[in-house]
C-alpha cells in the first residue's frame, strides 16, 4: 500500500485547476519509493472533468492502482452518463471506485485491523468540473474502522477552495519565506513557456499551486515532491488539459 500526497485544488475566473505530486511511500516500511517510481494521481475524464487523489494509491492486493481504474471507469461507464454535469458524473465515479476500494477489505488480516481501533483515513478523492461555466468541487472519503472490521465511505460533497490536502503541519509552513522565490524560479522557466497559451489568471494559480507544493515538499516527513501535475480546466472553452513540472 502506498500513500504520501500533496493536492490543491484552486479556481479563479479563467480556470480551475487539481495540483498533485507525484511521489509516496511504503505504508508497511514507511520508506520513500526508489526515485524511478512515481504515481499519476490525477486524471483527465473526458476531455473536460478531472480528478485527483490523496491517500491510498496503490494496493497489490487486490489489484487497485488509481490510474488504472479511472481508465477502466472511463473506457466502460462515462459514455452512458448523462446529462454529463459534475454531480453527475462524480456520483457515477464514486459507485465505481467504491466498489474497487471495498474489495481491500478482504486483503487485510487480523492485526491490521487491532492498529487502527479507532479509524484511519484511507483515500479522498477530489473532483472538478464546470457547470454551465460554474466551477465546482467535491470531495469524497474513505476510512478504516477498525471496532467493525470495515471501510466506510462518505458520498461526493461539495469542497470550498481554496483547499490544501495533505500532511497538516507541512502545509501549514507553506507561505514560509522560500515561496516567493519558487514562484520567481519557475516563472522564468521552461513552465511559464508551457502555459503561455493559457489565460493570464489561468497561468497564475498553476505556477502558484507548484510553487507551494515544491515549498511544502521541504518540509513534509512523508516524502511528497517529485514531478507535480497539473489539471487545468479552462472556463471559456471548458477543455482540461494535464501539465508536468
Amino acid at each position: 500500500m502506498f500513500c504520501g500526497t500533496t493536492l490543491i485544488a484552486n479556481c479563479n475566473e479563467d480556470a480551475m485547476i487539481l495540483a498533485v505530486d507525484s511521489k509516496g511511500h511504503s505504508e508497511n516500511s514507511g520508506k520513500p519509493v526508489p526515485p524511478e517510481r512515481s504515481f499519476k494521481k490525477c486524471c483527465v475524464i473526458g476531455g473536460k472533468f478531472a480528478v485527483g487523489t490523496v491517500g491510498m494509491i496503490e494496493f497489490i492486493k487486490v489489484e487497485y492502482e488509481f490510474e488504472k481504474r479511472v481508465t477502466e471507469w472511463i473506457e466502460t461507464e462515462y459514455a452512458a452518463i448523462y446529462p454529463k454535469t459534475p454531480a453527475r458524473v462524480a456520483t457515477k465515479f464514486h459507485k465505481h471506485m467504491s466498489r474497487a476500494i471495498h474489495a481491500v477489505e478482504k486483503g487485510l488480516h487480523d492485526e491490521f485491523w487491532k492498529r487502527y481501533p479507532d479509524g484511519k483515513p484511507l483515500v479522498k478523492y477530489v473532483f472538478a468540473g464546470y457547470d454551465e461555466g460554474t466551477p465546482e468541487f467535491y470531495e469524497a472519503r474513505f476510512w478504516f474502522d477498525g471496532k467493525q472490521r470495515k471501510i466506510l465511505d462518505t458520498p461526493f460533497i461539495f469542497l470550498d477552495v481554496p483547499c490544501y490536502i495533505g500532511n497538516t503541519e507541512s502545509i501549514r509552513k507553506i507561505d514560509l519565506p522560500g515561496i516567493e522565490w519558487e514562484r520567481y524560479r519557475f516563472e522564468r522557466s521552461v513552465v511559464a513557456r508551457s502555459l503561455a497559451r493559457l489565460p493570464p489568471c489561468a497561468q497564475e494559480i498553476t505556477l502558484d499551486a507548484v510553487a507551494r507544493i515544491n515549498v511544502e515538499a521541504y518540509f513534509n516527513d512523508e516524502r511528497v515532491g517529485g514531478t507535480v501535475n497539473v489539471i487545468v480546466i479552462e472556463r471559456q472553452t471548458d477543455r482540461a488539459e494535464l501539465f508536468s513540472f
